[in-house]
């Protein structure tokens, strides 16, 4: 008895005429420049629904899905300063700098150790200075 309202209900929604998302090919749609480049590689299958194209693009640092041709260009710029980044983190000058901001803190804590010593020093000087001006300046308005 339940098994009839649920075979209409299948009945309907197989003949009521949603879109099934088309198949096309991204070599027909897209110009060659978006298509593939030293980085990344966009797959010829693209899924077409409601007027709007659905991308996939193969990277080395994954695969990413996009909505529409604006999305596609945004992404692969993306991509692109990704594998900039990638190729300055090789040279040497990226290494040394790595190195210098390793080192920044030791090199903070060393230098604390090393001239604690003088800069006691120099702020028990300052701070006898300061409170013996204070001292002159505060006995001559008294009198």
């Amino acid at each position: 008895m339940h098994l009839l309202p649920s075979f209409c209900l299948s009945q309907q929604a197989a003949t009521s005429g949603y879109e099934t998302p088309g198949i096309l090919k991204a070599s027909e749609i897209l110009p060659p420049e978006l298509l593939e480049g030293d980085h990344f590689k966009v797959i010829e299958e693209v899924a077409t629904y409601d007027f709007t194209n659905r991308f996939t693009i193969s990277t080395a640092f994954g695969q990413f899905e996009v909505i529409g041709e604006d999305m596609l260009r945004i992404r692969i710029q993306e991509i692109l300063a990704i594998a900039a980044l990638h190729e300055i983190k090789k040279t040497k000058a990226f290494r040394d700098a790595a190195e210098q901001v390793a080192m920044s803190p030791l090199r903070g804590a060393r230098d604390l150790v090393i001239h604690r010593s003088i800069q006691l020093t120099e702020f028990q000087r300052e701070s006898v200075g300061f409170l013996s001006r204070r001292m002159r300046g505060y006995g001559q308005r008294r009198v």
